[in-house]
């Protein structure tokens, strides 16, 4: 018996989030588990995105057009990545800020384990942007397996 059913794969486009979710597909097929595909789309970091009007229409539809907008980039990359078990890989879009957001996830969704890319920054780049994925490590109760993005 898999100690390993319920998997969550943050997501965001880029090619280490792909090599993570191949890899997060190939165990769940081998464990007969399940994938969150998670993506967080970030808002402004003075505006709270529920009290922004967007130009021709309120920021309620802004959201929803973004997030179907997403949710169809995460059907696609399913498809592309996890054919094999696309029908247990669930795409799921929210704001919010990425590391915190993607740890309130793994804590309170009832994952057993967070599979995420890194990009492998270093130097100035690390120091300015940081790491989604090294706070997720830092502050996740939850295994987390790190993959680098392929070279």
């Amino acid at each position: 018996m898999s100690l390993i059913k319920s998997i969550l794969v943050p997501y965001d486009f880029s090619d280490g989030a792909a090599a993570a979710l191949r890899y997060a597909a190939s165990l769940a097929d081998a464990l007969d588990a399940d994938i969150q595909l998670l993506h967080v789309w970030e808002p402004g970091p003075y505006v709270d995105p529920t009290q922004v009007l967007a130009v021709g229409g309120r920021a309620s539809e802004l959201q929803a057009q973004y997030t179907k907008a997403a949710e169809d980039r995460l059907k696609k990359a399913i498809a592309e990545h996890a054919e094999s078990i696309s029908a247990r890989v669930k795409p799921h879009v929210v704001a919010g800020y990425p590391s915190s957001t993607i740890v309130e996830r793994a804590e309170h969704g009832n994952f057993d384990l967070v599979i995420m890319g890194t990009r492998g920054l270093t130097g100035l780049k690390h120091l300015l942007l940081g790491s989604v994925a090294e706070r997720v490590v830092q502050r996740c109760s939850k295994p987390v397996l790190t993959l680098h993005a392929p070279k």
